[in-house]
């Protein structure tokens, strides 16, 4: 692969539109995805912590802010790398690769269906319970969207779906790969051998020609049926993601009183001490913290951050021409120095907080709401015109008529409910299901 073609501004499924000296092609998609109604439904979604009452808690769209952040600087800082060394293409700014990546870990999270990745696991039992005979789907489709993935219904929104035109958001193509860090669809046999980029899946059968497209134009080498090589910034995109959740979550679960403050004080001094200047500022830190332990807590967190970026940017740096090839096949975070650190918070914060009672509970309840939700919807999609419930349903619900009239395959119509379905916010499953099954009723208590 070559960086002078990865790094394509051709608008997928939209017109190329001239250089503007103040803003780049590629801040254009940043600001594309931040205006867009689906980002905007982000602030209602789960991260780790589901409903919580506690405003500092982190959604999906302050955690995705984070993430498109420290993308930023992962890929400006690999862009003065490239530079550097002379592989940066002449009419390329190292702060396009910040932008590039930025966007791409902006909307790294728009696909994920309410209660987080337990939402995923609710649609894909519901498809396997429900679907096996009464629709016309191949084997493939079948097993497909028995794996539900939210980074593949994100690609589907942002190559298909817009308020104002069905083009999508028709970002740059650099874009869309940079987004797409498992470039392949739904395989039976996963390749587990070509490591971490094909562990999942990354778009659908029925948006592979547009993937194709964006491999295409970004030079990803094909690696056999609906498979190609993962493009070099995705690696970035997977770190900012990678490095955010494994610290934020950590802070998160202080706050909520999951991780003690000595744990989450020793979990993070490791991280934070990789920083030049943190040691001659430790103990001054260390006597705020004794009144204000929330202010301690975040200074080592922005630490942490820096210097896991950094320790990642050395590992992208060093593994340039394996990630170039195609033949890397392990997360930046894994690779790098304090790997061991990131692997300890894990090991302390899935117990204590992925696991936690009042988490799990929660995530219990959004199995039977989207299990609910989609009955209904399906049912209703495909009841006889005469049946009442389902008539009144789709008079709640005009999109179900929609795709009810569409003379499309069964196979598309069960994608347009699962992506209505996961669109939803966690509060507005939970009123729609509530509503569905007579237990709320609009305008009364």
């Amino acid at each position: 692969m070559e960086w002078a073609q990865l790094l394509d501004s051709t608008r997928l499924r939209g017109e190329d539109t001239p250089r503007q000296p103040t803003r780049s092609t590629f801040e254009r998609d940043y600001d594309r995805i931040l205006f867009s109604d689906a980002f905007r439904r982000l602030n209602g979604k789960t991260q780790v912590f589901p409903l919580s009452e506690d405003d500092h808690v982190h959604t999906r769209l302050s955690h995705s802010l984070e993430v498109a952040s420290v993308g930023r600087s992962l890929g400006t800082r690999a862009g003065e790398m490239l530079r550097k060394r002379k592989l940066l293409p002449a009419d390329i700014h190292p702060r396009d690769l910040g932008d590039i990546v930025s966007s791409a870990s902006l909307a790294h999270d728009l696909g994920n269906p309410p209660f987080g990745h337990s939402g995923e696991d609710a649609i894909s039992e519901w498809v396997r319970k429900r679907t096996a005979e009464r629709l016309r789907l191949t084997d493939e489709q079948h097993f497909e969207l028995g794996h539900c993935e939210g980074n593949a219904l994100g690609f589907r929104l942002l190559v298909r779906h817009h308020r104002r035109h069905k083009g999508g958001l028709r970002l740059c193509c650099a874009t869309l790969a940079a987004f797409t860090k498992y470039p392949n669809a739904c395989l039976r046999d996963r390749p587990q051998a070509r490591g971490v980029q094909h562990k999942k899946y990354g778009f659908l059968r029925d948006d592979a020609p547009l993937f194709a497209a964006v491999a295409k134009n970004t030079g990803l080498h094909p690696l056999g049926d609906l498979m190609w090589t993962r493009h070099p910034l995705a690696f970035l995109v997977e770190a900012a993601d990678d490095i955010c959740y494994s610290i934020i979550d950590l802070e998160d679960g202080f706050r909520l009183g999951h991780i003690p403050l000595d744990m989450a004080r020793d979990l993070l001094l490791p991280l934070a001490l990789s920083v030049e200047g943190f040691e001659e500022r430790q103990s001054e830190y260390e006597a705020e913290g004794r009144d204000h332990p929330q202010s301690f807590i975040s200074a080592l967190r922005a630490y942490a951050i820096h210097g896991l970026v950094s320790a990642c940017l050395k590992v992208f740096d060093e593994n340039h021409d394996t990630i170039l090839s195609g033949e890397h096949r392990t997360t930046l975070v894994e690779d790098c120095r304090l790997a061991p650190a990131v692997q300890r918070i894990q090991s302390e914060v899935v117990p204590r907080c992925y696991r936690a009672v009042d988490v799990v509970q929660i995530e219990r309840a959004g199995f039977d709401v989207l299990d609910g939700i989609l009955d209904v919807l399906y049912e209703a999609t495909y009841a006889p015109e005469a049946q009442k419930s389902a008539q009144k349903t789709r008079q709640v619900f005009p999109r179900l008529e929609r795709i009810r009239a569409a003379d499309r395959s069964d196979y598309w119509k069960l994608i347009s409910i699962i992506e209505f379905v996961a669109g939803m916010t966690d509060r507005y499953a939970l009123q729609t299901y509530r509503r569905l099954r007579g237990m709320e009723l609009p305008g009364r208590e």
